[in-house]
């Protein structure tokens, strides 16, 4: 039974750390790349919220100017806001993976 209330307990902790993350996002991005990576297990996270998991990280890693090995996890977004016609959250995505290809000197991909 304890065990059942500690995942609950962590799957909660995640879901207000993404939140948090969210709302602190543009204004004090240092701040929600902590948050973030405080989040112990992002598989959890419904596809909704893995969507903005791997949108914010994204984008507040490259606001605080940190290297990303690769853009599958704003790919990830796109793909869900694409699918859920989520159209101001795709032009969010879409965005940050430009700004992913500017910040790796891929030009051509950053307009494509």
């Amino acid at each position: 039974m304890q065990l059942l209330l500690f995942s609950c307990g962590g799957a909660y902790h995640d879901q207000q750390l993404l939140h948090e993350a969210g709302m602190l996002s543009d204004s004090l991005p240092a701040d929600a790349l902590t948050k973030l990576q405080a989040v112990n297990n992002s598989g959890n996270f419904k596809r909704p919220d893995y969507a903005k998991y791997g949108l914010l990280l994204t984008r507040t890693m490259l606001m605080t100017g940190n290297r990303i090995p690769s853009d599958s996890l704003v790919s990830l977004a796109i793909a869900h806001y694409r699918e859920a016609n989520d159209s101001i959250a795709l032009f969010d995505a879409l965005y940050t993976k430009a700004m992913f290809f500017f910040s790796t000197s891929a030009y051509d991909s950053a307009v494509y």
